[in-house]
């Protein structure tokens, strides 16, 4: 009878240990949510970029080099091209056009170039605020080399003067002009040599000039 009583009992008890050790993974697995299912890291779908990357994102695609389209009229024919905005170390930046470089020549100079061919550029030179143009003009038709024109037509507005000099018989124009602005005036001496290239050199580089913009 005894025998019996401690068989009962040790099979109770195998029985409620089994029960708790079935239960508690159970218990581990229902946390508290409110009725949602709450996902572990690492389950479910990748998780959506968020608002900071896509702001990052945004801002990556705006910071793209200043571009701006140039009107330039050759044989009669408007065309648009691309230029690109340069800054340079004597204060004051321009658009220049794909195919010309601007580059430091000498201290308080710089040139802007046609890539194809050097010999065509201008020369360009700051010459800060409270200068006499007059005086510039006088000086340039007293040390010319070649046959000189004042009063030349240039297609830049409110220039201070404008010259055509001719050099070597009639091999290369130089044409010398001087504009302000923002209350610096900017002299300029214009390369063109006597080859075909000249006639799309030209407007580009009045093209180009025009876009100067000095600081104070």
């Amino acid at each position: 009878m005894k025998k019996i009583k401690l068989f009962v009992a040790a099979t109770l008890l195998i029985g409620a240990l089994a029960a708790c050790g079935t239960a508690a993974p159970e218990e581990e697995a229902q946390t508290p949510t409110n009725g949602e299912i709450v996902e572990t890291p690492g389950e479910g779908e990748a998780e959506e970029p968020g608002e900071d990357e896509a702001a990052n994102d945004d801002e990556e695609m705006i910071l793209i080099p200043e571009m701006k389209e140039l009107e330039i009229e050759v044989e009669g024919q408007v065309e648009k091209r691309i230029a690109h905005l340069e800054v340079s170390d004597l204060n004051y930046s321009m658009f220049v056009l794909e195919g010309y470089s601007l580059e430091a020549e000498e201290p308080g100079k710089d040139a802007l170039l046609m890539d194809y061919d050097n010999e065509f550029f201008v020369r360009i030179e700051p010459q800060g605020k409270g200068v006499n143009a007059e005086e510039i003009k006088n000086h340039i038709i007293e040390y010319a080399e070649g046959t000189v024109e004042e009063g030349h037509s240039v297609p830049l507005a409110n220039v201070e003067y404008a010259v055509l000099e001719v050099v070597e018989d009639g091999a290369t124009a130089i044409i010398h002009t001087a504009k302000d602005f923002n209350g610096n005036l900017f002299k300029f001496t214009m390369f063109l040599p006597g080859k075909e290239a000249a006639e799309g050199a030209e407007p580009s580089f009045w093209a180009m000039l025009d876009t100067i913009s000095a600081g104070e």
